[in-house]
């Protein structure tokens, strides 16, 4: 029997053949996630936490100290335990994955696949020895219209180190990216920063900022009694380099 279409079933293939369109785009790629977060209790604490999870592959952890966000990696001799400094607004970590395509007709599947989960582990507040390092101070003009600059700052560590920025101005400190350290010696670790001035009242006008870039790192005290840098880190602001493209 040859089924017959009718306006309606007409519409609808057509609905469905768009939402194909859609998934088939690369701009929509349905996944599933898992997604875990460190108790309230123990953030915006002066003590560090040792964020720990159990997880079936690399989980994507994050940390929230005010505006900035910090991209984790685990501590060393770890698997999946994360240091994650004093006052954190937010600890989280996701696991995703693509969703599974059942067919033109069946859509897909985006549950959870077997195997694979996500689940908060052993987190404990923990006391942290930190080394600290800054540049000097950055003056930049910023016009009226720009409203904004762009620096790219490098810092030689030991370990991978966090950045933040302190602008005195007034101004604020917008965005960081973290790659992956350089493969010189000592290695380098390189981030796109952003600053931008903080709306001034009225009509907008040039400013000058003058911004200092902080970097730190952090290590787990060994004991109660214990707990100074061990004496093979190192850590120094290498150089803040303004980006001319920008």
């Amino acid at each position: 029997m040859i089924p017959t279409v009718t306006r309606r079933s007409a519409q609808s293939a057509a609905f469905g053949g768009l939402l194909l369109l859609l998934a088939a785009s690369p701009e929509y790629r349905p996944m599933w996630a898992e997604h875990v977060e460190a108790p309230a209790t123990m953030l915006k604490n002066p003590k560090g936490i040792a964020f720990a999870v159990a997880a079936s592959q690399p989980p994507t952890v994050r940390s929230q100290h005010g505006p900035v966000h910090h991209v984790l990696l685990p501590e060393p001799g770890t698997s999946w335990t994360y240091l994650v400094p004093p006052f954190a607004d937010e600890v989280s970590a996701s696991l995703t994955g693509d969703c599974t395509d059942r067919g033109c007709c069946a859509g897909v599947d985006c549950r959870t696949p077997p195997g694979a989960f996500l689940r908060l582990g052993p987190t404990e507040l923990v006391d942290l020895w930190s080394k600290e390092a800054e540049s000097a101070p950055v003056h930049v003009p910023i016009d009226a219209t720009r409203r904004e600059a762009f620096f790219d700052v490098g810092i030689e560590a030991s370990r991978r180190p966090f950045v933040t920025a302190s602008c005195p101005s007034g101004s604020r400190f917008a965005f960081t990216y973290e790659p992956e350290p350089s493969l010189t010696h000592p290695p380098v670790y390189w981030f796109s920063v952003v600053w931008k001035p903080s709306p001034p009242e009225g009509a907008p006008r040039a400013v000058e900022m003058a911004c200092t870039v902080k970097a730190a790192f952090y290590g787990r005290c060994p004991s109660a009694t214990s707990c100074g840098v061990p004496a093979e880190d190192y850590l120094r602001v290498k150089m803040v380099v303004p980006r001319a493209d920008k």
